[in-house]
């Protein structure tokens, strides 16, 4: 188990954020696994939104929205 911790460099007005992590294994291969969180422009006070896409060997297509 890992634990991550990212801070803001925008404290005050983050919307539109993109936290994405990628894994690639050494040698020839070019493909790579990952996921992106997307936290979707929010300034008017609205529930935030978060856009999620996992990627496995180069391939996404499973991307998901959630209201926070």
């Amino acid at each position: 188990m890992a634990r991550l911790t990212c801070k803001s460099s925008f404290p005050e007005n983050s919307a539109g954020t993109l936290i994405a992590y990628y894994l690639r294994s050494d040698g020839i291969s070019i493909s790579w696994d990952g996921i992106d969180f997307e936290f979707l422009e929010n300034l008017s006070g609205d529930p935030y939104v978060v856009h999620t896409n996992v990627y496995t060997q180069t391939t996404g297509g499973r991307e998901q929205q959630f209201i926070l």
